[in-house]
């Protein structure tokens, strides 16, 4: 739960929104994981958006 976020609103759970990122390797680190455990748990339902 995070104060402040509504069911409904865009968030960004992995990488950059304005001059804030936030990368796989802190996820996974406050998760007590490694990132390719992490990314190969999201499922198909999260919707995705790839940049180069």
């Amino acid at each position: 739960e995070v104060d402040g976020v509504a069911v409904g609103d865009v968030v960004t759970i992995i990488g950059a929104d304005g001059d804030e990122r936030i990368t796989t390797e802190e996820v996974a680190t406050w998760s007590g994981t490694i990132s390719y455990e992490l990314l190969t748990a999201i499922g198909p339902r999260v919707k995705r958006r790839y940049s180069e």
